[in-house]
């Protein structure tokens, strides 16, 4: 009786194990920092394109990156239609990873230690002001 119930749990147990440890996991948080909605699109060894979906603005979309480790280091993809970032995945890639999506500049990746400083130069036009003196 009992060898029955060890042979049935190492039948389960086993493939179970043997698939640990044989894919990276990435947790990608891709953040929207455009005014209006974008639908983003992620290639990946193994996956191909896949449309992740519409992300609102201001919004962030996370999603669980799975590679297996015989294609270590995968070459990856993301884009908003507009604009694409590649980005290279390794064993040593921290997760979460986050992607930005600027309207003012190409998309950037970053982990939770990266320091983002950016320039931003702002033109003034002077414009003309038109005064008028309103008698009641």
């Amino acid at each position: 009786m009992f060898k029955a119930h060890r042979v049935a749990l190492f039948a389960v147990v086993l493939p179970a194990a043997a698939t640990i440890g044989c894919q990276k996991h990435v947790e990608l948080r891709i953040n929207n920092l455009h005014a209006e909605p974008i639908t983003v699109e992620l290639r990946a060894p193994g996956i191909g394109w896949e449309n992740l979906g519409p992300i609102p603005s201001a919004g962030m979309l996370k999603y669980d990156l799975k590679i297996d480790n015989d294609d270590l280091p995968a070459q990856c993809s993301a884009s908003d239609g507009k604009q694409k970032l590649d980005f290279m995945v390794t064993k040593e890639t921290d997760s979460p990873q986050y992607i930005d999506f600027k309207p003012w500049g190409p998309p950037l990746m970053r982990d939770k230690h990266t320091k983002v400083h950016e320039k931003v130069d702002v033109k003034i036009k002077k414009v003309p002001i038109r005064t008028e003196e309103v008698i009641e």
